[in-house]
C-alpha cells in the first residue's frame, strides 16, 4: 500500500432550499453556514461538510448525505469527521467582501483524541450562464510526535437538480480539462447538455462510484486503511463517489487536500 504527500482540490456547485427526497430527512441538529456569492450558494458546517449547494434554484447535493469524510490513522478503524468525533476550534467564518468574484469561508476542528487538526477553507464563485463553483481545501496537521499514516476518504452524494435516482456517471483517469482522475455525473433525462465534474487535482490512491448507499456503508465499515474498489467506471442510478488519499504526515507538519465538484458544460 503506497502513501504519499499530496495536495488535492474540491470544486462544487450549488445550494439553496432542499428537500429530503427518498433518502429520509436531513439531520435537524446539523448547524450549517450559508456561503453565498450571487446565484451560487453552499451550506457548510464546521467540519467541512456541505449539506447543500445550488446554482440559482437548482440544488445538486443530497441534503441527507451531502459531502462526508473519514480518516484511518495508522491503520486504525475509520473515524468520520463530524460532531461526535471532532471538536470545533473555530466555527465557520464567512467573508463576502470579494463577491461578485467570490465568497470565502473557513473553520478548524481537532480530533477528540488530539491526533490531528483539520483547517478548512472554501471559495464560492458565480461565473454566470449557470456556471458556479465551490472550492474546498482541507489542511491536515499531525499534532503528535511521530510520523502519521493517514488514509483520507472524501465522499460526495450528488443529486443533480434534486433528483436522486436518475443520475448517470462515468469515471476517467485523465479528465480532458485537468488530465487527472475525475467522475463526470450527469442527469439521465431532460438536461443532457449539463455535465458536472467530481475530480481531484492530484493523483489519488483509489476511487469508487457506487449507487447510494453502498459506498458510504462500505467506507464506514473499514477496520483499517482499506482501498476503495476502483469501480464502477460507468454508473447508472443514484450517484455517490469518493476518492481515497494515503498520506504520510511527519510530526508537526501539514498536508493540504483539495477536491472539486462543478459544472463543466
Amino acid at each position: 500500500m503506497k502513501y504519499q504527500l499530496i495536495s488535492i482540490l474540491v470544486l462544487a456547485v450549488g445550494a439553496c432550499a432542499l428537500e429530503a427526497g427518498q433518502k429520509g430527512n436531513p439531520d435537524p441538529n446539523r448547524i450549517a453556514a450559508a456561503v453565498v456569492c450571487q446565484n451560487v450558494a453552499i451550506e457548510v458546517d464546521d467540519y467541512g461538510n456541505a449539506s447543500a449547494f445550488s446554482i440559482g434554484k437548482d440544488n445538486h447535493l443530497s441534503p441527507v448525505d451531502g459531502t462526508r469524510q473519514w480518516l484511518s490513522i495508522n491503520n486504525t478503524p475509520v473515524v468520520e469527521v463530524n460532531k461526535a468525533n471532532y471538536t470545533v476550534v473555530n466555527s465557520v467564518s464567512v467573508d463576502d467582501s470579494g463577491c461578485p468574484t467570490n465568497t470565502l469561508a473557513s473553520s478548524t476542528v481537532v480530533s477528540n483524541d488530539g491526533a490531528v487538526q483539520i483547517d478548512y477553507s472554501h471559495i464560492v464563485g458565480d461565473y454566470g450562464d449557470g456556471f458556479g463553483s465551490w472550492f474546498m481545501t482541507a489542511t491536515l496537521t499531525n499534532l503528535g510526535e511521530k510520523q502519521m499514516r493517514v488514509c483520507y476518504y472524501r465522499y460526495a452524494d450528488i443529486d443533480l437538480f434534486g433528483t436522486p435516482d436518475n443520475d448517470m456517471s462515468s469515471y476517467t483517469g485523465s479528465d480532458p480539462d485537468t488530465l487527472l482522475p475525475a467522475f463526470r455525473p450527469m442527469r439521465d433525462m431532460d438536461v443532457p447538455d449539463q455535465v458536472f465534474a467530481h475530480r481531484t487535482y492530484v493523483p489519488r490512491t483509489a476511487w469508487a462510484q457506487l449507487a447510494y448507499p453502498a459506498l458510504s456503508d462500505l467506507i464506514a465499515s473499514f477496520k483499517g486503511c482499506q482501498d476503495l474498489p476502483r469501480a464502477d467506471r460507468v454508473l447508472t442510478g443514484d450517484y455517490t463517489g469518493a476518492f481515497q488519499y494515503n498520506l504520510m504526515i511527519p510530526a508537526g507538519e501539514s498536508v493540504s487536500v483539495q477536491l472539486e465538484i462543478g459544472r463543466i458544460q
